[in-house]
């Protein structure tokens, strides 16, 4: 790698081009703590000793470098726009914090662009710095989609706000072409194999596709704030087509403000702080991302029918019982109508075929007979964990993990049989399986009144046998227990009560008296 001294104007120089990683931060709205994370991300990627080159593309309001403790004066990305001579070289200056090189935005009206999209990805592609890090702003323009395809690595910013997560599926639904087809990724054979065995993957008509894309949730204060990657990364496939990381999470820090007053980087102003703790965290995982991991543009829809059970439920074949449960709760939230957690193009139409195969897996998977025969049947080739669910990010440290989580296996061992089926026995299995009775009711179509009649030994309230029959054999079901064995002692004990009501001697009434 070849740079200039510092004697000169600290720039990189364009020589011989080498891969290196290019990561684009985007969010499709403001407010979402784009450039505050670029700026730290980057400050601690030249701390570590590799050279960066960080710029603000941001052509609606640049703030990078407010974030980074750089003076406004400098002209930055607007040079590009006075002399088309110009060079991407000539914007940069070489900031104190490692070997760090920054371009700031422009300020200002933006004029034509007159081919700037061009001469910046031809400037970006000739540096010679170890990583380039683009800070696209919120727009949505061709500008920042050209860009964003070019990078090895896409980072979507959302922060727990249903407008951010609608902002990001608008944003990225963009790089989708008119003609339906796919176009995230490079899409230049010159920059080398995306995947592992020598070639790039091709897309529709021959395209390379090469993008990484991943997922970084902001503010976030709570398990339901994280909630909202684990939606958009399966939105963005179950929708439109697009595989993503669960990159992590990032906590409120409220120390960021305190680090702009006094003109540093929270990184360095504030190493400690569960922010840069977490964008540290973080950076180990986006620095062991090969340079492009390269995937295939699929039809979402045909996508869904052509998927196993477990990849439909976002699984693998090691899931136990219980998580199985936890995993359908998780997407039935998501797949809900009027759910504020998909894109607002989803037809009802499409979201009831998606619901339709999510319950179709969990149907299969759920019980233990039509699991096993399910296992027996697949191929070898999902006999592995699926490597599209794989484990996410961790991101912030006290919240990739509940504390002291036991880890469960496939074939975890449920209580012993008891010796007879109450209405108790039931609810007692039914909570040590972790199965809520709305699940229950939403799956059988049951009222959940009944259910808790049920649970409760409430005969009175109970409907006829005929249909208490079909109730029990539906519950049971739903616990993995044997259907035929459950209604054999539930009705026992139901015809006892029955019984009992004949022979009791009718209350007395006042004319008895």
């Amino acid at each position: 790698m070849k740079v200039k001294s510092p004697e000169s104007n600290g720039s990189p120089l364009e020589g011989t081009r080498v891969r290196k990683g290019i990561w684009a931060f985007a969010g499709g709205k403001g407010g979402v703590g784009r450039s505050l994370l670029a700026a730290n991300f980057a400050v601690q990627l030249a701390r570590t000793r590799r050279s960066v080159t960080l710029l603000d593309l941001d052509l609606d309001n640049p703030t990078l470098h407010a974030f980074l403790g750089y003076p406004s004066r400098d002209p930055g990305i607007s040079l590009l726009f006075e002399h088309d001579s110009t060079r991407l070289t000539d914007c940069l200056k070489r900031v104190s914090y490692g070997e760090l090189y920054f371009a700031k935005g422009v300020e200002g009206p933006v004029g034509p662009l007159n081919g700037l999209p061009s001469r910046l990805i031809e400037g970006i592609e000739s540096l010679g710095t170890d990583f380039v890090i683009l800070d696209l702003g919120s727009s949505r323009s061709s500008f920042s989609l050209d860009l964003f395809r070019k990078a090895d690595v896409g980072i979507v910013i959302l922060t727990p706000d249903p407008l951010s997560l609608q902002g990001a599926y608008t944003f990225l639904n963009q790089l989708r072409p008119s003609n339906g087809s796919f176009s995230l990724g490079p899409g230049n054979p010159a920059n080398g194999p995306a995947n592992g065995n020598g070639s790039p993957p091709i897309g529709p008509e021959g395209e390379t596709i090469g993008t990484s894309l991943s997922i970084l949730v902001n503010q976030v204060r709570n398990e339901e704030d994280a909630f909202l990657g684990r939606a958009l990364r399966s939105g963005l496939w179950r929708v439109l087509g697009f595989p993503a990381t669960d990159l992590g999470t990032i906590p409120h820090e409220p120390a960021v403000m305190q680090a702009m007053e006094k003109g540093r980087p929270l990184s360095l102003q504030y190493p400690n702080s569960n922010g840069a703790r977490s964008i540290a965290s973080l950076l180990k995982d986006l620095r062991a991302f090969p340079p492009s991991s390269g995937w295939k543009a699929a039809d979402a829809g045909q996508e869904l029918q052509n998927q196993g059970f477990y990849d439909i439920l976002e699984i693998t074949r090691e899931t136990s019982h219980r998580q199985i449960q936890k995993a359908y709760e998780t997407l039935r939230r998501i797949y809900r109508p009027n759910s504020p957690y998909l894109p607002a193009s989803l037809t009802p139409e499409n979201l009831q075929r998606i619901t339709d195969r999510i319950d179709q897996a969990y149907r299969t998977l759920i019980f233990l007979e039509t699991r096993r025969d399910y296992d027996r049947r697949i191929t070898s080739t999902e006999k592995g964990p699926s490597l599209r669910w794989g484990k996410p990010g961790p991101g912030t440290p006290a919240m990739s993990q509940s504390s002291g989580e036991v880890q469960e296996t496939a074939g975890e061992d449920f209580p012993p049989i008891p010796e007879s089926y109450t209405g108790e026995t039931l609810r007692r299995i039914r909570e040590e399986r972790s199965i809520s009775l709305d699940s229950i009711a939403d799956i059988t179509k049951i009222r959940k009144v009944h259910l808790d009649c049920i649970e409760h030994d409430n005969f009175s309230f109970l409907p006829a046998p005929v249909f208490l029959k079909g109730f029990l054999r539906a519950y049971a079901q739903c616990l993995a227990l044997n259907p035929e064995e459950v209604c054999k002692d539930y009705m026992d004990l139901y015809q006892q009560w029955t019984i009992s009501r004949q022979e009791s001697p009718p209350a007395l009434v006042d004319e008895d008296i």
